[in-house]
């Protein structure tokens, strides 16, 4: 992914603002998780259902997306949605110009 960024202008030196993307089955456990992502500095919002019948949870934070820290991070998401019966989904950021 970070490649195809890279090919719009995407500037890897300079800290840009990632969002990681999670679904829960329950309010309390998105509400668990977002507990343990904003203890480790992660801003965080959830938002009910819709047609995927699923609770979403965006977590986001400025840094420097580089693939250590992002292969990382993936595997701490994935260790905190196993717990709560959720998913990790996936991380995305916009291109500045």
């Amino acid at each position: 992914m970070l490649e195809g960024l890279f090919n719009l202008g995407f500037d890897p030196d300079r800290p840009h603002t990632v969002e990681f993307f999670f679904y829960f089955p329950s309010e309390e456990n998105a509400n668990l998780a977002v507990s343990v992502m904003e203890k480790e500095g992660f801003e965080t919002n959830v938002y009910p259902p819709d047609d995927r019948a699923e609770w979403l949870c965006v977590a986001h934070r400025k840094m420097l997306p580089e693939h250590y820290e992002l292969r990382e991070l993936r595997q701490w998401f994935n260790s905190i949605t196993e717990e709560m019966s959720g998913k990790y989904d996936i991380w995305g950021t916009g291109v500045a110009q």
